[in-house]
C-alpha cells in the first residue's frame, strides 16, 4: 500500500475507504473487496462496506490480495476504527486547517525565509487520539486549508523536488502542484504516519 487507507465516507449503515496502491489488486476492508483502478500509472481502490449496523464501532484492517497491508507491522498506534452515525449518539466532529507537510526535525522549522512553521494539527490529532479511549475519538474530520495555502508545497516535498529537478536547496522550484504524480508525492508526503518523526 502506498498510501491510505483513508475513510471517504461514512453513514448510519454504510462506509467508503481510499487507498492507493503500488500495483494493479484487489483490496479488501471488513470482508468486502474492490479490484483496483489505475490513473496516470497509479492504482486506486474504492472499497464500499455496506450491510453496517448504525451507531457502531467496527475496527478493521486492509488486506491486499489477501495478504495483511494495514496496519503496518509494530505500528505504536491502536488499531484503525470506523464508527457508523447513528444510533442515537451525537456527531463528533474534529476540525483542522493548514496541515504542515513538513518532518517534525528542528532543520524543518523555518522555512528559507526564517518564518516559523507551527505545530502540524493532525500530528497532534493523531498523538492525542492513539492514547484517547475509542469512544473519545470523532466520527468525522473536516480539513480545511485556504486556497493560497493548498497548492503550495511543504518543505519536505519542495526539497525531494528541487534535488530531483537538479536545483539548488535554496532555490526551490514553482510553488503550484502540476502533474498527477506531483501531487500524489505530495501527498505521501503530508500523510505519512504522523508521529514517525517523534
Amino acid at each position: 500500500m502506498v498510501l491510505g487507507p483513508m475513510l471517504r465516507y461514512v453513514g448510519p449503515t454504510e462506509a467508503t475507504v481510499w487507498l492507493e496502491t503500488s500495483a494493479a489488486c484487489e483490496a479488501e476492508v471488513l470482508s468486502r473487496r474492490a479490484r483496483t483502478f489505475a490513473v496516470q500509472g497509479h492504482h486506486y481502490a474504492l472499497v464500499v462496506l455496506d450491510g453496517l449496523e448504525p451507531g457502531r464501532a467496527y475496527g478493521y484492517e486492509v488486506r491486499l490480495d489477501g495478504d495483511p497491508a494495514w496496519p503496518e507491522p509494530g505500528s505504536r498506534f491502536p488499531p484503525s476504527v470506523l464508527r457508523t452515525l447513528g444510533g442515537g449518539r451525537p456527531l463528533r466532529l474534529a476540525f483542522g486547517s493548514c496541515r504542515v507537510a513538513a518532518p517534525t526535525e528542528p532543520r524543518w522549522r523555518r522555512f528559507p525565509d526564517g518564518q516559523r512553521l507551527g505545530v502540524d494539527a493532525l500530528r497532534a490529532l493523531a498523538l492525542r487520539l492513539a492514547r484517547s479511549p475509542a469512544g473519545d475519538r470523532p466520527h468525522l474530520l473536516a480539513a480545511a486549508q485556504p486556497a493560497h495555502r493548498a497548492a503550495a508545497p511543504g518543505l519536505a516535498a519542495r526539497d525531494g523536488a528541487a534535488g530531483r529537478m537538479g536545483l539548488a536547496r535554496h532555490r526551490p522550484p514553482g510553488r503550484r502542484a502540476g502533474a498527477l504524480g506531483q501531487v500524489a508525492r505530495r501527498a505521501r508526503a503530508a500523510v505519512r504516519e504522523p508521529g514517525r518523526d517523534a
